[in-house]
């Protein structure tokens, strides 16, 4: 099947796909060149499907293929494909670029909220864990994460426009696309699977944290001779 293919497609001509009736099945046909047949005990007779509809399957995918080939030889296609990459490209940096600086600006208000608000805190257990400049930093953390993501979406849904584009890089593109939804919910799933983990290592994190400035204040309290330890000369 795959030789009387490659010589129909040799032969220059349109690459019409069509089917005629034989004796016990289906011949499909390119530019009236009979490539293959599809005859009744071919049929999987579990499944109960016509040889029509088998034939029929065939050649949408036959005719999919075909005119993949054409728009590869069609220099005109791929210039408007290309164009549309380049245009897709342009849009996906400025996207990128406005991302970029409303996180910053974002990011910087926050974080003088946050050190405005927390400069007159009480020397509580969160601020002597990470201060007040760490409280800052803690606060723009998620706002960090959700520009990340949002750049990592932009960057996926642009990788599979351009590859789409093309017909040899076209199922990668289309699966891609069709799969960006899934992919999305199973990494949702997974963030919160690891939820449990992540708040654990944060809770080990600030006890360590604690735990290093109050030796360090103690240290500092026994140098300063503000606290007497018998066991210190």
């Amino acid at each position: 099947v795959q030789e009387r293919i490659a010589a129909v497609i040799a032969e220059g001509g349109p690459l019409e796909v069509g089917t005629r009736d034989i004796q016990d099945g289906i011949a499909v046909l390119i530019d009236g060149h009979v490539v293959m047949r599809v005859f009744d005990e071919d049929v999987d007779a579990e499944v109960e499907e016509p040889t029509a509809a088998a034939a029929t399957r065939a050649t949408d995918r036959l005719r999919l293929a075909l005119g993949e080939i054409r728009e590869a030889r069609d220099s005109r296609q791929m210039l408007v494909a290309a164009g549309f990459a380049l245009l897709a490209t342009l849009v996906m940096l400025g996207v990128l670029w406005a991302l970029l600086k409303a996180y910053g600006w974002s990011a910087r208000r926050l974080h003088g909220f946050v050190e405005r608000r927390s400069a007159g805190l009480t020397k509580t257990l969160g601020h002597q864990t990470v201060g007040q400049l760490g409280l800052a930093r803690l606060a723009v953390m998620p706002l960090r994460l959700l520009a990340f993501l949002v750049g990592v979406v932009v960057v996926y849904e642009w990788l599979g426009l351009v590859l789409a584009q093309f017909p040899y890089t076209r199922p990668w593109g289309e699966a891609l696309l069709a799969g960006l939804v899934t992919r999305l919910s199973e990494f949702v799933l997974a963030a919160m699977r690891a939820l449990p983990g992540l708040l654990f290592v944060l809770l080990i994190f600030m006890i360590a944290r604690f735990v290093t400035r109050l030796l360090r204040m103690f240290f500092a309290g026994v140098e300063q001779r503000r606290i007497e330890v018998p066991w210190v000369a």
